[in-house]
């Protein structure tokens, strides 16, 4: 049977297709949005039917869920537990039976997504998160920024994008504080989303700074002071806190010699004012580091750093102080929630700017050549002229037997030295965790901390590695006194070449770019051996370094805000290993010639082992209090500390096995060294500030008196007393 086929143009149906799809959509757009519409109200428009007697409150709840779409949130322990319900209703709506149940009670409801019924008590003021990001004057995000409700325990702080979140109401007040940067007070007022940018805190003359052994308000300073914060040394792939403080404070001038991992940056106030340098006195949480164990510091550990360059650091420190004082804070915690952070990074090191060398064999071997006339001739005429034609044709070969001597080689390389020895980059990695918690008797900091940097060496690079932690508590016992402790754990691990430790960077230089690394034969060649044959199969040191600090303090309030006494007493311990050795390094200048040696005239082990007791205490009290427009702050304290620095070496000659580089298996001679230093300090220091304002302008007056003994002993010399009078 033929179906008749009537094509779609006979119907016009071509000429409407495609508003009839344009129809056929709105109308599935319309039917879909009323169906939504729908089962949307069918929560608001369902009706209860529900009959019961004396049935507990919570129970009323369950039945209403198990009958009814409704879900019902509260707390157990806000239901009455004395109410029954009594009820019978047919066809009524959600609101009509809540109305009745809740009737003369304490309780009212709140719908939710219409079919989310929140039940709590009339005098609760309703909570929300409130979300933020702060950044800087610049726009920047800023991390570790306090967000505290005001006069509450609650709060928290920034992550590294400057976002925040914090539970609170509609009454409460913000309080937005960093150090260095005006605190901010943000009513809330119905606001859920915040964009907060704080100002500079030169603005703030309320700050206070370190000074000393207290704080001082950042308007009453009239000496040299300068401080910075977290915020410039976060998220920098640096070593140390002296290579993130370069350029950062005027006037402190940081020198690091080279670039090796283990070598410590160098301290200095206002230049050398003195023939023996002059460094400043480092004080870390009340307690005196050296320049090399200020190194060791994890850099996110860091709150603030303070500078004090003039004369007016002497009031307190006493002599050690001459040349200035550098006052480190570490952190401590800041917000009531756990706050946790990690941060993990890796960064790339160049070499920097290398110098331009002249390699090309003819230029070099000419010039040479030219400086030796008329003593003696360096390069005959021949072997100018083969590096006339390698020049040209760098293909020729760079070592041939030489034109004088037929058993000895000739070099005609165009090396580099600089490049033979350094890489372009390398890695360096740090990973760095923390939590912190503060409540109102107990608050808390713990981080960790890895730092691996490799070196820039081709052949036998230097890996250094530096684990950190350390732990800080304070309790509140009463709310005038206070306990803490302050514990860092510090070990460190390094693996290098010993010819690092001996003139490797002068050689480079000075390293003939005719000679070539090694021979045709595959053997060192003496230039080779004597610069990158040392590096690779030469000597190596392992050095292992580990300290441990605790600080015990407690801090009475005599007088709220005005007088307190604090005393605090440290404990540092430290000790340090390395192994060592080192072997001569063959060559050959012929290929049949005798194998020559570079480097060590002979083999040698050795083991150097250092330790360290450090103990200090410090007792000290302090008034303070402002008399309308004036200030006036007292000190007096006792400090105390005793060092005590042993080091002994023992060095071995003719290793019996390369494999075990170690004294007991050496058979030569036997050398060893020792060296005790011991030295103690003990003082008083008094200090009284009145600072007297008239109008705009502070003037301040200054009584100080520092009564310090000094006492230095060094092993194998006489004994040396130094009191000074007064």
């Amino acid at each position: 049977m033929q179906k008749n086929r009537i094509p779609l143009f006979r119907w016009g149906i071509h000429q409407n297709f495609p508003k009839l799809l344009v129809i056929m959509k709105l109308t599935a757009f319309l039917l879909l949005g009323i169906c939504l519409h729908a089962s949307a109200k069918i929560y608001s428009q369902q009706e209860v039917t529900i009959s019961v007697k004396n049935l507990e409150l919570k129970k009323f709840f369950n039945l209403l869920q198990k009958k009814t779409d409704y879900r019902f949130l509260y707390e157990d322990g806000k239901l009455p537990a004395d109410l029954i319900v009594n009820l019978d209703v047919e066809k009524a709506s959600i609101h009509a039976v809540l109305e009745k149940v809740l009737h003369n009670t304490r309780l009212h409801y709140k719908l939710l997504n219409n079919n989310l019924i929140v039940v709590r008590e009339f005098n609760e003021v309703e909570s929300r998160v409130i979300r933020g990001r702060i950044t800087d004057e610049n726009g920047l995000p800023m991390a570790d920024v306090s967000v505290r409700i005001k006069n509450s325990n609650s709060g928290t702080s920034t992550n590294n994008k400057g976002e925040f979140e914090i539970e609170a109401t509609d009454n409460n007040i913000l309080e937005i504080s960093y150090i260095g940067y005006i605190t901010q007070e943000i009513k809330l007022q119905g606001k859920t989303e915040l964009i907060i940018q704080l100002q500079p805190g030169d603005k703030n003359l309320e700050e206070v700074v370190m000074v000393g052994f207290g704080v001082q308000k950042k308007v009453n300073l009239t000496g040299a002071v300068d401080m910075v914060t977290a915020k410039q040394l976060e998220s920098r792939p640096i070593a140390n806190v002296g290579a993130g403080l370069q350029g950062l404070i005027p006037n402190l001038n940081i020198t690091q010699s080279n670039g090796r991992a283990t070598s410590n940056p160098a301290f200095n106030i206002r230049g050398f004012t003195s023939l023996n340098g002059g460094d400043p006195l480092i004080v870390v949480d009340n307690v005196p580091f050296t320049s090399d164990e200020v190194a060791r510091i994890n850099p996110n550990d860091i709150e603030s750093v303070t500078v004090l360059k003039d004369a007016s650091s002497a009031a307190i420190y006493g002599a050690r102080a001459a040349f200035g004082v550098v006052l480190i804070t570490t952190k401590s915690a800041k917000g009531s929630k756990l706050n946790v952070a990690l941060n993990s990074m890796v960064a790339f090191r160049t070499a920097g700017k290398l110098p331009e060398l002249v390699t090309d064999p003819y230029t070099v071997m000419d010039m040479k050549h030219k400086a030796a006339v008329p003593l003696y001739n360096l390069y005959p005429e021949a072997v100018r002229e083969y590096a006339r034609q390698r020049s040209e044709n760098p293909s020729l070969p760079a070592v041939i037997p030489s034109p004088a001597n037929p058993e000895n080689w000739a070099y005609f390389g165009s090396t580099n030295w600089m490049e033979e020895a350094y890489l372009q980059k390398a890695p360096t990695y740090n990973t760095n965790l923390s939590l912190s918690q503060k409540t109102e008797k107990l608050s808390y900091y713990v981080s960790g901390d890895y730092y691996q940097q490799d070196g820039l060496l081709k052949f036998g690079n230097d890996v250094f590695k530096r684990y950190n932690m350390r732990g800080k508590a304070d309790l509140k016992i009463t709310d005038w006194l206070n306990f803490s402790n302050n514990t860092l754990i510090t070990s460190s691990e390094y693996d290098a070449p010993v010819f690092l430790d001996g003139d490797f960077f002068w050689n480079v230089n000075r390293t003939n770019p005719l000679d070539v690394p090694k021979n045709p034969d595959g053997t060192w060649s003496s230039a080779g051996a004597s610069v990158l044959g040392r590096l690779q199969t030469g000597g190596r040191a392992d050095t292992r370094l580990n300290e441990f600090q605790t600080t015990f303090s407690a801090s009475a309030s005599i007088l709220k805000n005005s007088w307190n006494i604090k005393a605090d007493y440290s404990i540092r311990r430290g000790s340090s290993n390395t192994r060592s050795y080192d072997i001569p390094i063959p060559y050959k200048t012929g290929p049949n010639n005798p194998v020559g040696y570079t480097g060590s005239t002979t083999s040698w082990a050795r083991s150097q082992n250092s330790s360290t007791r450090y103990n200090v205490l410090n007792l000290y009290t302090d008034f303070h209090k402002e008399l309308g427009k004036h200030d006036i702050q007292a000190l007096l304290g006792f400090n105390q500390e005793y060092r005590l620095n042993q080091q002994f070496s023992a060095t071995r000659n003719n290793i019996i096995s390369t494999s075990l580089p170690s004294i007991g298996l050496s058979t030569g001679t036997m050398t060893e060294t020792e060296t005790i230093t011991d030295w103690a300090v003990q003082g008083i220091f008094t200090g009284l500030v009145i600072i007297i304002t008239t109008g705009t302008c502070s003037n301040s007056m200054a009584v100080t008196m520092v009564r310090p003994g000094f006492l230095k002993i060094n092993a194998g010399d006489s004994f040396l007393l130094l009191r000074p009078a007064g």
